[in-house]
């Protein structure tokens, strides 16, 4: 739904904002303290496009050795620029968002006796 995906992207720029300029020491500390795939990533996302393919990669396939929701306090942490990161966390967002929808709908359609290929006429 429009809600359940405006809310995602909420929590998740606010987990940005909050490794940016709150939790930047103890994310480092917690999370990359000398680990060499958060050099590697900080290097990469210097150039916008980088930064971009890097932040959407993370929604799409997480990757790094940390519990999935830390991932957008250590972007946080990195160079990368909030509009880089809240575009791609949006863009990659919208594959969960529509199949979970198409997923659902599916499910819920049988269970309520309605086709979901032949939907009634909507009252004018």
């Amino acid at each position: 739904s429009p809600l359940s995906s405006l809310l995602l992207q909420v929590s998740a720029l606010t987990n940005f904002v909050l490794g940016k300029f709150f939790l930047k020491d103890f994310v480092r500390e917690k999370f990359v303290k000398d680990a060499e795939w958060f050099e590697k990533i900080n290097t990469k996302v210097q150039s916008p496009l980088e930064a971009f393919k890097v932040a959407l990669l993370f929604r799409l396939a997480p990757l790094l050795p940390i519990p999935f929701d830390a991932h957008w306090y250590v972007l946080g942490v990195t160079d990368i620029a909030p509009q880089y990161f809240f575009a791609a966390f949006f863009l990659g967002s919208l594959k969960t968002t529509l199949l979970d929808g198409l997923i659902g709908n599916s499910l819920i359609a049988p269970a309520l006796g309605l086709d979901p290929a032949h939907p009634p006429p909507r009252d004018p």
